[in-house]
């Protein structure tokens, strides 16, 4: 009898949660929208809509290993032939297709850390670019040739030393800026070509509820 009575008032919660979770959605706020639909299905484990809905923020935020197995709960938690059935289905199936591709994207470009440490010396950036480290590449080369045409061609520079026949502080400061920039790449490239530099850590996604991922059917 009291199941009965409190059946409402957790059809109410229910809803609410689903249009806080819709709202959130829309406004971009994945983490509270998730939260909602969390608490759905804590009251309600298969909801229907709120497995779909999770797939769809889980799937946002990258984490598409638990979107598959969100889609493939709102899909057998759906009656056949019907549009949830349909929807829940078509999301399983892409994601599931799009994890069986290949990868698609260029392989990682090896080279030798004293070959990188060698090209960098005579022309910094060169090493980065063969590495595919097009920004570093980019400053390092474009500061190499902006203090080498100041060297050469500039009034501070080699010029200067002709006109005064000494020795002058133009020169060599520019001399000195052009070796710091050949020797921070160098140092650079030698590190990241010999596997020093700690790559980006994969960001971190809030777990799957317990009501989908403990579920013994929850499988891709």
């Amino acid at each position: 009898m009291t199941d009965q009575t409190n059946q409402p008032d957790i059809q109410q919660k229910i809803e609410l949660q689903l249009r806080q979770a819709i709202l959130q959605q829309m406004r971009g706020d994945l983490v509270e929208a998730q939260k909602a639909c969390v608490e759905i299905l804590r009251l309600e484990p298969r909801h229907v809509e709120a497995l779909e809905l999770m797939g769809d923020l889980l799937c946002a935020r990258g984490d598409t290993v638990h979107a598959i197995i969100a889609y493939r709960q709102a899909k057998d938690n759906s009656v056949q032939g019907t549009p949830a059935y349909a929807s829940a289905e078509r999301k399983w199936a892409t994601l599931l297709y799009e994890q069986s591709l290949p990868e698609l994207e260029p392989s990682e470009v090896r080279i030798s850390p004293v070959i990188a440490l060698v090209l960098s010396l005579m022309l910094p950036g060169v090493a980065h670019l063969w590495m595919r480290q097009f920004t570093k590449a980019g400053i390092m080369i474009g500061c190499g040739m902006v203090l080498t045409t100041l060297l050469l061609f500039s009034p501070w520079g080699i010029i200067e030393t002709r006109t005064v026949s000494a020795i002058t502080t133009g020169p060599v400061l520019l001399s000195f800026l052009l070796m710091s920039v050949a020797f921070t790449a160098a140092i650079d490239a030698y590190q990241i070509a010999a596997g020093l530099k700690p790559k980006a850590a994969k960001p971190v996604h809030p777990a799957l509820p317990e009501e989908v991922r403990n579920n013994p059917d929850a499988k891709p």
